[in-house]
Protein backbone atom coordinates (compact mmCIF):
# COMPACT_ATOMS: atom_id res chain seq x y z
CA UNK A 1 0.00 0.00 0.00
CA UNK A 2 1.24 3.31 -0.64
CA UNK A 3 0.93 6.30 0.98
CA UNK A 4 -1.27 8.32 1.64
CA UNK A 5 -3.43 5.83 3.38
CA UNK A 6 -6.79 5.79 2.20
CA UNK A 7 -9.43 7.30 4.88
CA UNK A 8 -12.54 5.28 3.34
CA UNK A 9 -12.32 1.88 3.07
CA UNK A 10 -14.90 -0.56 1.27
CA UNK A 11 -15.59 -4.58 1.03
CA UNK A 12 -17.80 -5.85 -1.10
CA UNK A 13 -18.64 -9.58 -2.50
CA UNK A 14 -21.64 -11.62 -2.68
CA UNK A 15 -23.38 -14.60 -0.53
CA UNK A 16 -24.71 -17.42 -1.99
CA UNK A 17 -26.63 -20.46 -0.46
CA UNK A 18 -26.84 -23.35 -2.35
CA UNK A 19 -26.30 -21.63 -5.43
CA UNK A 20 -29.16 -18.85 -4.58
CA UNK A 21 -28.47 -15.27 -3.16
CA UNK A 22 -28.69 -15.18 0.45
CA UNK A 23 -29.96 -12.28 2.38
CA UNK A 24 -31.20 -13.23 5.71
CA UNK A 25 -28.68 -11.95 8.28
CA UNK A 26 -25.94 -9.56 9.12
CA UNK A 27 -22.54 -8.90 7.80
CA UNK A 28 -19.87 -7.91 10.74
CA UNK A 29 -16.05 -7.05 9.74
CA UNK A 30 -13.26 -7.21 12.11
CA UNK A 31 -9.66 -6.34 12.39
CA UNK A 32 -7.41 -9.12 13.72
CA UNK A 33 -4.84 -7.03 16.17
CA UNK A 34 -1.12 -8.65 16.29
CA UNK A 35 -2.15 -10.60 19.49
CA UNK A 36 -4.72 -12.41 17.82
CA UNK A 37 -7.89 -10.95 19.34
CA UNK A 38 -10.84 -9.17 16.76
CA UNK A 39 -11.87 -5.55 16.91
CA UNK A 40 -14.95 -4.77 14.83
CA UNK A 41 -14.82 -1.97 12.34
CA UNK A 42 -17.68 -2.30 10.24
CA UNK A 43 -21.34 -3.85 9.67
CA UNK A 44 -24.04 -4.07 6.78
CA UNK A 45 -27.12 -5.80 5.98
CA UNK A 46 -27.46 -7.79 2.73
CA UNK A 47 -29.55 -6.87 -0.43
CA UNK A 48 -31.61 -9.18 -2.12
CA UNK A 49 -29.48 -10.35 -4.41
CA UNK A 50 -26.97 -11.26 -2.06
CA UNK A 51 -24.89 -8.64 -2.27
CA UNK A 52 -23.45 -6.50 0.74
CA UNK A 53 -20.49 -3.77 1.45
CA UNK A 54 -19.03 -2.86 4.33
CA UNK A 55 -17.74 0.27 4.29
CA UNK A 56 -15.14 1.45 7.25
CA UNK A 57 -12.50 4.48 7.92
CA UNK A 58 -8.62 3.81 8.71
CA UNK A 59 -9.08 5.45 11.44
CA UNK A 60 -11.09 2.01 12.63
CA UNK A 61 -7.86 -0.20 12.13
CA UNK A 62 -5.30 2.29 12.78
CA UNK A 63 -6.19 3.86 16.03
CA UNK A 64 -3.87 6.51 15.87
CA UNK A 65 -0.79 4.72 14.64
CA UNK A 66 -0.60 6.21 11.10
CA UNK A 67 2.39 3.46 10.26
CA UNK A 68 -0.42 1.18 9.78
CA UNK A 69 -1.64 0.87 6.25
CA UNK A 70 -4.35 -1.74 6.01
CA UNK A 71 -6.74 -4.01 8.33
CA UNK A 72 -6.25 -7.95 8.33
CA UNK A 73 -9.79 -8.76 7.23
CA UNK A 74 -12.35 -11.16 9.13
CA UNK A 75 -16.15 -11.39 7.71
CA UNK A 76 -18.62 -12.67 9.87
CA UNK A 77 -21.70 -13.91 8.84
CA UNK A 78 -24.41 -13.66 11.82
CA UNK A 79 -28.07 -14.70 11.55
CA UNK A 80 -31.19 -12.75 13.25
CA UNK A 81 -30.05 -14.18 16.84
CA UNK A 82 -26.60 -13.71 16.35
CA UNK A 83 -25.08 -16.82 15.37
CA UNK A 84 -22.55 -17.20 13.58
CA UNK A 85 -23.39 -18.94 10.56
CA UNK A 86 -20.06 -18.19 8.59
CA UNK A 87 -16.38 -16.74 9.23
CA UNK A 88 -13.56 -15.83 7.04
CA UNK A 89 -10.47 -16.80 7.28
CA UNK A 90 -7.74 -13.85 7.22
CA UNK A 91 -7.04 -11.51 4.61
CA UNK A 92 -4.52 -8.98 4.40
CA UNK A 93 -6.66 -6.04 2.48
CA UNK A 94 -3.76 -4.37 1.47
CA UNK A 95 -6.26 -1.89 -0.84
CA UNK A 96 -9.65 -0.49 -0.90
CA UNK A 97 -11.99 -1.33 -2.87
CA UNK A 98 -11.10 -4.90 -1.64
CA UNK A 99 -13.65 -7.49 -3.46
CA UNK A 100 -13.96 -10.78 -1.89
CA UNK A 101 -15.85 -12.07 -4.56
CA UNK A 102 -18.82 -14.37 -4.67
CA UNK A 103 -18.87 -16.98 -1.68
CA UNK A 104 -21.76 -19.99 -1.43
CA UNK A 105 -21.51 -20.64 2.37
CA UNK A 106 -23.24 -24.14 1.60
CA UNK A 107 -21.13 -25.43 -0.52
CA UNK A 108 -17.70 -24.11 0.43
CA UNK A 109 -15.92 -24.64 3.90
CA UNK A 110 -13.41 -22.16 4.65
CA UNK A 111 -10.19 -24.23 3.38
CA UNK A 112 -11.51 -25.10 0.39
CA UNK A 113 -10.88 -22.37 -1.80
CA UNK A 114 -7.14 -21.00 -0.85
CA UNK A 115 -5.99 -17.43 -1.89
CA UNK A 116 -2.95 -15.27 -1.95
CA UNK A 117 -2.67 -11.79 -2.38
CA UNK A 118 0.20 -8.92 -2.17
CA UNK A 119 1.60 -6.23 -3.74
CA UNK A 120 4.85 -5.42 -6.06
CA UNK A 121 7.38 -2.55 -5.31
CA UNK A 122 10.34 -1.44 -6.48
CA UNK A 123 12.55 1.69 -5.12
CA UNK A 124 11.40 0.07 -2.25
CA UNK A 125 7.48 1.80 -1.85
CA UNK A 126 7.17 2.72 -5.95
CA UNK A 127 4.25 0.31 -7.11
CA UNK A 128 5.18 -1.61 -10.30
CA UNK A 129 1.76 -0.55 -12.13
CA UNK A 130 1.61 -3.13 -14.94
CA UNK A 131 2.78 -6.78 -15.21
CA UNK A 132 1.61 -10.09 -15.09
CA UNK A 133 1.43 -12.53 -11.74
CA UNK A 134 2.22 -16.27 -12.10
CA UNK A 135 1.50 -18.84 -9.14
CA UNK A 136 3.16 -22.26 -9.52
CA UNK A 137 2.94 -24.86 -6.39
CA UNK A 138 6.57 -26.41 -6.46
CA UNK A 139 6.44 -30.03 -6.30
CA UNK A 140 9.75 -32.24 -6.53
CA UNK A 141 11.58 -29.19 -7.87
CA UNK A 142 8.97 -28.55 -10.59
CA UNK A 143 6.55 -25.96 -11.12
CA UNK A 144 3.03 -26.06 -11.87
CA UNK A 145 0.93 -23.67 -12.48
CA UNK A 146 -2.37 -23.20 -10.18
CA UNK A 147 -3.19 -19.41 -11.58
CA UNK A 148 -2.15 -16.16 -12.84
CA UNK A 149 -3.57 -12.64 -12.73
CA UNK A 150 -2.44 -8.83 -13.19
CA UNK A 151 -1.06 -6.18 -11.44
CA UNK A 152 -3.39 -3.00 -11.17
CA UNK A 153 -2.04 0.35 -10.83
CA UNK A 154 -1.60 0.35 -7.42
CA UNK A 155 0.89 -2.69 -7.38
CA UNK A 156 -1.61 -5.31 -6.05
CA UNK A 157 -2.83 -8.89 -7.39
CA UNK A 158 -5.03 -11.04 -5.66
CA UNK A 159 -6.36 -14.67 -6.88
CA UNK A 160 -7.64 -17.81 -5.96
CA UNK A 161 -6.84 -21.73 -6.43
CA UNK A 162 -8.45 -25.02 -5.35
CA UNK A 163 -7.04 -26.66 -2.43
CA UNK A 164 -7.75 -29.86 -4.93
CA UNK A 165 -5.42 -28.07 -6.96
CA UNK A 166 -2.13 -29.15 -5.08
CA UNK A 167 -3.70 -31.92 -3.08
CA UNK A 168 -3.66 -33.26 -7.11
CA UNK A 169 0.03 -33.67 -6.38
CA UNK A 170 -0.41 -35.55 -3.38
CA UNK A 171 -3.75 -35.77 -1.45
CA UNK A 172 -2.68 -35.78 2.30
CA UNK A 173 -0.44 -32.38 1.36
CA UNK A 174 -1.99 -30.01 3.95
CA UNK A 175 -0.58 -26.58 1.84
CA UNK A 176 0.95 -25.89 -1.21
CA UNK A 177 4.91 -24.83 -2.05
CA UNK A 178 4.45 -21.44 -3.45
CA UNK A 179 6.66 -19.81 -6.24
CA UNK A 180 5.83 -16.24 -7.64
CA UNK A 181 6.68 -14.69 -11.25
CA UNK A 182 6.80 -11.74 -11.98
CA UNK A 183 6.44 -10.76 -15.54
CA UNK A 184 6.23 -7.24 -17.22
CA UNK A 185 4.05 -6.99 -20.57
CA UNK A 186 6.50 -7.75 -22.84
CA UNK A 187 6.42 -11.38 -21.06
CA UNK A 188 10.33 -10.34 -19.81
CA UNK A 189 10.65 -12.11 -16.50
CA UNK A 190 11.28 -9.39 -13.45
CA UNK A 191 11.74 -11.82 -10.31
CA UNK A 192 11.25 -14.93 -9.21
CA UNK A 193 9.64 -14.92 -4.61
CA UNK A 194 9.98 -18.26 -3.75
CA UNK A 195 6.98 -18.01 -0.70
CA UNK A 196 8.03 -18.61 2.80
CA UNK A 197 6.02 -21.80 4.77
CA UNK A 198 4.03 -22.01 6.16
CA UNK A 199 1.02 -20.73 3.56
CA UNK A 200 -1.53 -20.00 5.03
CA UNK A 201 -5.05 -20.33 3.36
CA UNK A 202 -5.22 -16.36 2.53
CA UNK A 203 -1.83 -15.65 2.91
CA UNK A 204 -0.47 -11.87 1.98
CA UNK A 205 2.78 -11.36 0.63
CA UNK A 206 4.99 -8.40 -0.42
CA UNK A 207 7.57 -8.45 -3.14
CA UNK A 208 10.51 -5.84 -3.88
CA UNK A 209 12.24 -5.83 -6.92
CA UNK A 210 16.22 -5.63 -6.09
CA UNK A 211 16.76 -3.83 -9.32
CA UNK A 212 14.51 -1.67 -11.44
CA UNK A 213 13.03 -2.84 -14.33
CA UNK A 214 14.81 -2.05 -18.03
CA UNK A 215 11.02 -1.29 -18.95
CA UNK A 216 11.04 1.66 -16.34
CA UNK A 217 14.66 2.62 -16.12
CA UNK A 218 14.72 3.46 -19.80
CA UNK A 219 11.68 4.98 -19.69
CA UNK A 220 12.29 8.72 -20.72
CA UNK A 221 11.07 11.42 -18.17
CA UNK A 222 12.30 15.30 -18.63
CA UNK A 223 12.19 18.47 -17.38
CA UNK A 224 11.00 21.16 -20.10
CA UNK A 225 10.02 24.83 -21.00
CA UNK A 226 10.74 28.24 -21.54
CA UNK A 227 13.31 30.94 -20.41
CA UNK A 228 12.25 34.42 -21.28
CA UNK A 229 12.47 38.09 -20.03
CA UNK A 230 9.73 40.07 -18.37
CA UNK A 231 8.52 41.90 -22.05
CA UNK A 232 8.37 37.93 -23.01
CA UNK A 233 11.19 37.69 -25.24
CA UNK A 234 13.37 34.26 -25.75
CA UNK A 235 16.33 34.21 -23.60
CA UNK A 236 19.25 32.33 -24.74
CA UNK A 237 22.44 33.65 -24.59
CA UNK A 238 24.97 32.43 -21.85
CA UNK A 239 22.16 30.89 -20.20
CA UNK A 240 21.32 27.00 -18.97
CA UNK A 241 19.05 24.95 -16.89
CA UNK A 242 19.55 22.43 -14.14
CA UNK A 243 17.18 20.36 -13.23
CA UNK A 244 16.74 18.83 -9.49
CA UNK A 245 14.45 16.64 -6.98
CA UNK A 246 14.18 17.77 -3.63
CA UNK A 247 13.29 15.54 -0.61
CA UNK A 248 13.55 16.00 3.30
CA UNK A 249 16.08 13.56 4.77
CA UNK A 250 15.23 12.28 8.37
CA UNK A 251 17.41 13.56 10.74
CA UNK A 252 20.82 11.45 11.91
CA UNK A 253 20.99 9.31 15.06
CA UNK A 254 21.41 12.07 17.88
CA UNK A 255 20.24 15.08 15.85
CA UNK A 256 16.98 16.94 16.01
CA UNK A 257 16.32 17.84 12.45
CA UNK A 258 16.67 16.55 9.29
CA UNK A 259 18.17 18.26 5.85
CA UNK A 260 16.60 19.11 2.92
CA UNK A 261 18.77 17.29 -0.06
CA UNK A 262 18.67 17.48 -3.62
CA UNK A 263 19.64 15.14 -6.60
CA UNK A 264 20.44 16.30 -10.36
CA UNK A 265 18.14 14.81 -12.76
CA UNK A 266 19.53 14.83 -16.18
CA UNK A 267 22.42 17.26 -17.65
CA UNK A 268 22.28 20.79 -16.89
CA UNK A 269 21.45 22.22 -20.88
CA UNK A 270 21.25 25.55 -22.42
CA UNK A 271 18.17 26.93 -24.24
CA UNK A 272 17.83 27.51 -28.50
CA UNK A 273 17.09 29.97 -30.31
CA UNK A 274 13.41 30.51 -28.64
CA UNK A 275 14.51 29.85 -25.17
CA UNK A 276 13.55 26.61 -25.10
CA UNK A 277 15.20 23.69 -23.08
CA UNK A 278 14.61 20.13 -22.54
CA UNK A 279 16.55 18.15 -19.89
CA UNK A 280 16.00 14.37 -20.30
CA UNK A 281 16.91 11.84 -17.30
CA UNK A 282 16.01 8.25 -16.19
CA UNK A 283 13.21 7.53 -13.68
CA UNK A 284 16.29 5.57 -11.53
CA UNK A 285 17.59 8.98 -10.68
CA UNK A 286 14.33 9.77 -7.97
CA UNK A 287 15.24 8.79 -4.49
CA UNK A 288 14.42 5.57 -2.93
CA UNK A 289 10.98 5.71 -1.64
CA UNK A 290 9.84 8.61 -3.96
CA UNK A 291 7.89 8.59 -6.73
CA UNK A 292 6.82 10.13 -9.90
CA UNK A 293 2.85 10.58 -11.52
CA UNK A 294 1.03 10.63 -8.03
CA UNK A 295 -2.24 10.07 -8.56
CA UNK A 296 -2.80 11.95 -4.90
CA UNK A 297 -2.10 15.46 -4.41
CA UNK A 298 -0.24 14.66 -1.20
CA UNK A 299 2.06 11.99 0.59
CA UNK A 300 5.31 11.86 2.32
CA UNK A 301 6.36 9.44 -1.08
CA UNK A 302 5.90 12.35 -3.36
CA UNK A 303 8.87 13.55 -5.78
CA UNK A 304 9.79 16.91 -5.13
CA UNK A 305 11.35 18.92 -8.79
CA UNK A 306 12.24 22.29 -9.38
CA UNK A 307 14.79 24.01 -12.15
CA UNK A 308 17.46 26.56 -11.68
CA UNK A 309 18.76 28.90 -14.38
CA UNK A 310 22.55 29.97 -14.14
CA UNK A 311 23.32 33.18 -16.35
CA UNK A 312 26.80 33.73 -17.13
CA UNK A 313 28.98 36.79 -17.79
CA UNK A 314 29.35 35.91 -21.24
CA UNK A 315 33.15 35.49 -21.24
CA UNK A 316 35.76 33.32 -23.36
CA UNK A 317 37.12 30.89 -20.31
CA UNK A 318 35.43 29.61 -17.67
CA UNK A 319 36.76 31.97 -15.19
CA UNK A 320 35.24 34.97 -17.22
CA UNK A 321 31.81 33.01 -18.10
CA UNK A 322 31.16 32.25 -14.15
CA UNK A 323 27.35 32.23 -13.16
CA UNK A 324 26.62 35.81 -12.65
CA UNK A 325 23.11 35.30 -10.45
CA UNK A 326 20.85 32.47 -10.77
CA UNK A 327 17.10 32.06 -10.61
CA UNK A 328 15.17 29.33 -9.44
CA UNK A 329 11.56 27.93 -10.39
CA UNK A 330 8.56 27.30 -7.70
CA UNK A 331 9.17 23.39 -6.24
CA UNK A 332 6.57 21.13 -7.93
CA UNK A 333 5.59 19.24 -4.97
CA UNK A 334 3.88 16.36 -7.24
CA UNK A 335 6.29 15.78 -9.76
CA UNK A 336 5.58 14.37 -13.25
CA UNK A 337 7.45 12.17 -15.22
CA UNK A 338 6.95 15.13 -18.02
CA UNK A 339 7.20 18.19 -16.23
CA UNK A 340 7.16 21.73 -17.30
CA UNK A 341 8.71 24.82 -15.57
CA UNK A 342 9.26 28.03 -17.45
CA UNK A 343 11.19 31.06 -16.30
CA UNK A 344 10.10 34.52 -16.58
CA UNK A 345 13.63 36.58 -15.63
CA UNK A 346 14.39 40.35 -14.99
CA UNK A 347 17.89 40.46 -15.36
CA UNK A 348 18.48 44.08 -14.25
CA UNK A 349 18.50 42.67 -10.59
CA UNK A 350 21.23 42.86 -8.57
CA UNK A 351 20.25 40.30 -5.83
CA UNK A 352 20.82 37.12 -6.29
CA UNK A 353 18.46 34.38 -6.02
CA UNK A 354 18.76 31.84 -3.46
CA UNK A 355 17.25 28.29 -5.06
CA UNK A 356 14.60 26.21 -3.40
CA UNK A 357 16.54 23.95 -1.82
CA UNK A 358 18.33 26.94 0.05
CA UNK A 359 15.06 28.43 1.12
CA UNK A 360 13.70 25.38 2.14
CA UNK A 361 17.18 24.25 4.01
CA UNK A 362 17.50 28.00 5.61
CA UNK A 363 13.58 27.51 7.29
CA UNK A 364 14.27 24.17 8.22
CA UNK A 365 16.94 25.53 10.20
CA UNK A 366 15.66 28.65 11.59
CA UNK A 367 12.85 26.19 13.06
CA UNK A 368 15.46 24.15 14.52
CA UNK A 369 17.38 27.31 16.29
CA UNK A 370 14.12 29.02 17.47
CA UNK A 371 11.76 26.22 18.19
CA UNK A 372 13.17 23.28 19.09
CA UNK A 373 16.68 24.49 20.28
CA UNK A 374 15.93 27.93 21.69
CA UNK A 375 15.96 27.08 25.70
CA UNK A 376 16.54 30.81 26.70
CA UNK A 377 12.97 31.87 25.45
CA UNK A 378 10.15 32.74 27.40
CA UNK A 379 7.83 32.61 24.54
CA UNK A 380 5.43 29.43 24.61
CA UNK A 381 4.66 29.50 20.66
CA UNK A 382 6.31 28.59 17.83
CA UNK A 383 5.38 32.05 15.62
CA UNK A 384 6.48 34.06 19.00
CA UNK A 385 9.57 32.22 19.01
CA UNK A 386 10.51 32.62 15.13
CA UNK A 387 9.63 36.46 15.86
CA UNK A 388 11.45 37.36 18.78
CA UNK A 389 14.77 35.72 16.99
CA UNK A 390 13.91 37.56 13.92
CA UNK A 391 13.36 40.83 15.32
CA UNK A 392 17.30 42.17 15.20
CA UNK A 393 17.08 42.18 11.65
CA UNK A 394 13.72 43.83 10.79
CA UNK A 395 10.45 44.79 11.66
CA UNK A 396 8.95 42.11 13.39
Amino acid sequence: MSYPVPYTWTISGILLNEGIPFNQGNLKAYNRLAYGNLEQIAECGISEDGSYALVFSSSQFQKGDTSIDHPNLVIRLYDYQDNILWESDTYAAMETPFELGTIDIAKVSSDDVWSINGVVLYNSATPLQAGTIYIYDVWNDQPVLLKQTTLNTNGYFSCTYEKTAFQKQGVTRTSPNLRIVVRDLNGQELTTYNVPAPISVNHSVKIILNTIPASLASDECKVYGTVKNTLNYPLKDNISVAAFCLYYKEPATGSSYGTFERVMLGTPTETDVFGHYEISYSAASIPLGLKLDGKEAKGKDKASIFAEVKYGQGGTTPESNLPQTFYSAPLVFNGQSVQEINFVLDLETDKPIKSEFESLDDVLKIYYQTVINNNATIKKYAQDKISEFLKPVGNF
